[in-house]
C-alpha cells in the first residue's frame, strides 16, 4: 500500500468527490478528480463524450488520465464510478496507491440518484430504472471490494475515511 496516492472509488452518487476534497482537506494534500480533469481536457461533458464517441473511446481517456496522475504525490484523486472496472485500472490503483472503497447501498443510490439534479451528467443512468441501477452497482463490487479500505454506511465523513486509513498503513508490514 503506497501513501503517496489516495484514490477513492466507489458507484456514482456514493459521495467520492465531495468526501475526496473534504478528505484532502484534512490531511493537508492535493485533491484531484478524474472526472473534472478529463472534462477539462477534451473541453466536453461526460455524456457528451459518451454521445460523441462511445464508451470505450471514454473509458481509454479515462485511463490515461488515470495514469497521468502517477506523478502526484501527497494527493488524494476521486475516480469516475466506471474507472475502477476498466481496463487493469484498479490493478493499477492498487500498486500505485492507497485505494478506498466508499460503499454505500443500491437503496441509498437510488434515493440519491432521485434526489439529484445531475442525473443528465451520468450517461450511463440515462432513462435507468432501479433495477438497472442495482445490476451496475453489483456487476462492480467484485471491483470495488478489491480495494485496500471499505468504508460503508452513510454515516461515514471525510474524519471517519481518514481515521481508517491511518489505521491500515500502521498496520502494514514493516
Amino acid at each position: 500500500m503506497n501513501s503517496e496516492r489516495i484514490f477513492i472509488v466507489g458507484f456514482m452518487f456514493s459521495g467520492k468527490s465531495s468526501y475526496g476534497n473534504n478528505l484532502a482537506k484534512i490531511m493537508g494534500r492535493s485533491f484531484t478528480d478524474t472526472d473534472n480533469l478529463l472534462v477539462s481536457q477534451q473541453g466536453m461533458s461526460i455524456a457528451e463524450m459518451f454521445e460523441k464517441y462511445g464508451q470505450e473511446w471514454f473509458r481509454e481517456k479515462e485511463k490515461n488520465v488515470l495514469r497521468s496522475l502517477l506523478s502526484l504525490n501527497n494527493a488524494v484523486i476521486s475516480t469516475g464510478g466506471g474507472t475502477p472496472a476498466y481496463s487493469d485500472n484498479m490493478t493499477w490503483m492498487l500498486n500505485n496507491g492507497t485505494v478506498v472503497y466508499l460503499h454505500i447501498s443500491a437503496k441509498d443510490v437510488i434515493e440519491r440518484i432521485r434526489n439529484s439534479d445531475t442525473l443528465a451528467s451520468r450517461p450511463l443512468l440515462k432513462n435507468s430504472d432501479s433495477a438497472h441501477i442495482e445490476k451496475l452497482l453489483n456487476e462492480r463490487v467484485p471491483v470495488y471490494e478489491r480495494a485496500h479500505i471499505t468504508v460503508s454506511g452513510l454515516s461515514f465523513n471525510a474524519s471517519t475515511v481518514k481515521r481508517a486509513i491511518l489505521t491500515a498503513w500502521d498496520e502494514q508490514p514493516a
